[in-house]
C-alpha cells in the first residue's frame, strides 16, 4: 500500500471513529453528578442525596433518574416528581420485556417531557435502618424511542447492576452503630414517615417478647448489647397488654412516654404507677447451683434445668429465705417453697410469664420434654 493510500484509509477509519464519538453520549460531571452532603454517618442520621443528569440527546424525550439502595431505609423528604416503590413492587425489567419485583427500595423521577441538553434533579432525605456499608445505586435513562425501545443509559456499562438489570453508578455511606437506643426509638417514633413502615411494630414486637433480640436491636441501631437495659424492660410491661397496643391512642402516649419517661398521664395511660426502685436481688453461682441442686433432685427436674438452659433469659437469684427458690425474669422476681412439686410450680409460672416460648409445646430437642409435659 502506498503512503498515501495509508494515510487516506488511517484518515477515514479516525474520521469515522470521531463521528461516532460525536453522536454517542459522553458522560461526565455535566451529564450525570451524584452528591453525598455525608458519607459518615451514624444510625439514624438524616443525609441528602443529590442526583443530576443532562439530556445528552439533541431533542425533547422521555426520561428518568432511578436509585435503589442495599439497605432499608425511611426517605423523610423528596421531590415531588419522587416515586417510591417499596419491597414488593412490580418494576419494569431491562427493555420493557417483563415485569421486575423489587427486592429494595427504589425510588424514580420520571420526565414525560425532559428537553434536549437540559439538566434535572432528584433531591433525597433519609435515614438508613441498618449500620454497615450503605450502597447507593444510580442511573439515567432516556427513551430515545418508545415504539423501538430504544433507551440510552448512563453509565452506558457497569460492573454493577440495579434490580432492573441495568448499569449503575455506585456510592458508598459507611452506617455506624448509635447505641443510644432512648434516642433511636424516639427518632424513629417522632418521624411521620417512618411510622408508616410496619416493620417499626413488628420488631417492637420482637423486643416486648425478648429485650435481647439481636435482629430486632439491629433494627433501632444497637449492634453489641450484653445485656437487656432496663428501658426495654419497662417497654416490655408498657405494651403486654393487646388492649394498649390497639387503642388509637397508643402511639400518642407512647411518644409521650418516650420523650419523658415520667410522664404521669402516659403513665397512667399504660397502667403504670411510679414505685421506689429497690435494690436488685443478686444473681450468684452459690444461688444457682443450691436452686439446681435441689430441683435436679425432683422429679423431672434435671428436664426442667435443661429447658431453663436452652432459652437463656431466666436466672437463679439469692433468695430472700433460705426454704425458698427465686427466678429473675427481666426485673420480675418469682419465689418458689423447696417442696416436692416445685418443678410443676416453675413449668406454671414460666408458661404464664413467657406465652411464646418454643418450648411451651415443643419438646426441646436434647431431653424430649416441654414445660408442659412437666406440669402435674
Amino acid at each position: 500500500m502506498r503512503k498515501s493510500q495509508w494515510v487516506k484509509t488511517i484518515g477515514q477509519k479516525l474520521a469515522h471513529l470521531l463521528l461516532v464519538a460525536s453522536v454517542q453520549p459522553v458522560v461526565g460531571a455535566e451529564e450525570f453528578n451524584i452528591k453525598l452532603d455525608k458519607t459518615d454517618i451514624k444510625w439514624g442520621e438524616v443525609f441528602t442525596l443529590e442526583i443530576e443528569a443532562k439530556n445528552p440527546l439533541n431533542r425533547t424525550v422521555q426520561g428518568g433518574i432511578t436509585v435503589s439502595f442495599s439497605s432499608n431505609l425511611i426517605v423523610t423528604d423528596k421531590d415531588w416528581k419522587s416515586k417510591i416503590y417499596y419491597e414488593g413492587s412490580k418494576v419494569f425489567n431491562k427493555g420493557h420485556i417483563c415485569c421486575a419485583t423489587t427486592k429494595d427500595i427504589m425510588v424514580e423521577n420520571w420526565y414525560k417531557r425532559w428537553p434536549a441538553s437540559t439538566k434535572k434533579r432528584m433531591r433525597l432525605k433519609m435515614f438508613v435502618l441498618k449500620t454497615g456499608t450503605l450502597k447507593i445505586y444510580a442511573r439515567a435513562a432516556f427513551i430515545k424511542s418508545i415504539r423501538k425501545k430504544q433507551v440510552i443509559n448512563f453509565p452506558k456499562r457497569s460492573s454493577v447492576l440495579d434490580q432492573q438489570n441495568y448499569p449503575v453508578y455506585v456510592k458508598h455511606v459507611l452506617v455506624k452503630e448509635s447505641p443510644n437506643f432512648l434516642r433511636n426509638f424516639q427518632l424513629m417514633i417522632n418521624n411521620s414517615e417512618a411510622l408508616d413502615s410496619p416493620e417499626i411494630l413488628n420488631n417492637l414486637q420482637r423486643l416486648v417478647n425478648n429485650p435481647r433480640d439481636k435482629s430486632a436491636l439491629h433494627f433501632f441501631g444497637i449492634e453489641d448489647v450484653k445485656k437487656s437495659p432496663d428501658y426495654l424492660v419497662q417497654l416490655k410491661k408498657l405494651i403486654n397488654n393487646p388492649k394498649i397496643v390497639n387503642s388509637p391512642h397508643f402511639m400518642f402516649y407512647l411518644k409521650r412516654v418516650i420523650n419523658n419517661p415520667m410522664d404521669k398521664e402516659a403513665l397512667k395511660f399504660f397502667g403504670v404507677k411510679l414505685v421506689k426502685k429497690h435494690k436488685k436481688p443478686a444473681r450468684t453461682e452459690k444461688a444457682k447451683r443450691e436452686a439446681v441442686d435441689f430441683i435436679e433432685n425432683q422429679r423431672g427436674g434435671e428436664n426442667l434445668i435443661a429447658l431453663i438452659e436452652a432459652e437463656g433469659d431466666i436466672f437463679f437469684i439469692k433468695p430472700n429465705k433460705s426454704h425458698t427458690i427465686q427466678l429473675d425474669y427481666y426485673g420480675s422476681y418469682y419465689s418458689f417453697d423447696k417442696t416436692s412439686n416445685i418443678v410443676s410450680e416453675i413449668a406454671k409460672t414460666i408458661v404464664r410469664i413467657k406465652p411464646n416460648s418454643e418450648y411451651i409445646k415443643k419438646v426441646e430437642p436434647m431431653t424430649n420434654t416441654s414445660y408442659r409435659m412437666l406440669i402435674r
